[in-house]
């Protein structure tokens, strides 16, 4: 019998979420973070500072936090992306 590599299952903890009335889980920049750091370390490359627009995104909001308050709002006039179906 062969060696098989030892998979890693990864957890990722987003919060709740509701934007133009859907419902989303966002991961908040510490879990982002998180994320990064485990899967750099897996690869042997040195771990970065996660910043992009998901991180300015939540650096944004300030009244959302996933729990009690739920509404995130999106910059400017950016919207939901919502895929429509091909006939």
């Amino acid at each position: 019998m062969g060696h098989y590599p030892i998979l890693r299952v990864i957890i990722y903890k987003g919060k709740n979420a509701t934007i133009d009335n859907f419902s989303f889980q966002i991961a908040p920049n510490r879990e982002m973070q998180r994320l990064s750091d485990n899967t750099r370390q897996a690869l042997g490359l040195t771990k970065v500072k996660v910043n992009n627009i998901q991180t300015k995104m939540n650096d944004m909001q300030t009244n959302w936090n996933g729990y009690n308050n739920v509404n995130y709002v999106l910059p400017n006039d950016a919207q939901v992306y919502i895929p429509v179906n091909k006939v």
